[in-house]
């Protein structure tokens, strides 16, 4: 038997060779596109919830830059820190405050309090280091408590800061929607 075919044309199955997608592919592609646009989309969700969550509840929050207060938090942690007045803090207490220097924040847990000229100071040390820390904390520059700390959540904040991580975050679950309904629009075009 001899198959003929008009000069231009293929034959069906030649023509569905090149587009047909086998079933557990297909299967596994719409699996990981789902498991994609569910992983970005949880993603989006913990970096709105890591920032503008504490913001609405009064709380700050900030990364841990160095390990001075390991084991008990460690560099990567996210702190939510929560405002409070000067007199208000206790020994054992974690506190935020403005370093001496005034270009970074420090967390460190409050050892002593002392009174100088009626102003409040308190002497902080890491939990990791070995001696006090050298200088005295005024009272005014403490930013708050520690209400929480998030392990490793800081790195997420971190890396998911720029305005261009954030358009990652939005722009992946929109292009697997994307692709999503144009394979569905092709399906369904093909079946009619």
């Amino acid at each position: 038997m001899t198959t003929t075919t008009l000069v231009g044309s293929r034959p069906e199955s030649a023509s569905r060779r090149g587009t047909s997608i086998p079933a557990p592919a297909r299967a596994m592609l719409v699996s990981l596109a789902v498991t994609i646009l569910a992983s970005a989309s949880l993603l989006a969700v913990a970096v709105t919830a890591g920032t503008a969550l504490p913001m609405l509840m009064g709380l700050r929050t900030m990364v841990v830059t160095s390990g001075s207060m390991e084991p008990a938090i460690g560099v990567g942690a996210a702190l939510l820190v929560e405002p409070l007045s000067p007199d208000s803090v206790d020994i054992g207490d974690l506190i935020s405050f403005q370093s001496p220097d005034g270009g970074t924040m420090t967390t460190h847990r409050v050892v002593a309090i002392k009174e100088i000229k009626n102003e409040l100071y308190f002497q902080t040390q890491g939990d990791a280091n070995e001696e006090p820390d050298a200088n005295l904390a005024p009272g005014g520059a403490v930013a708050g408590r520690v209400r929480a700390v998030l392990p490793f959540f800081g790195y997420v904040l971190v890396h998911t800061s720029s305005p261009l991580a954030r358009l990652g975050l939005l722009a992946v679950p929109i292009m697997v929607l994307v692709a999503l309904e144009l394979r569905s629009l092709l399906g369904a075009r093909k079946s009619v």
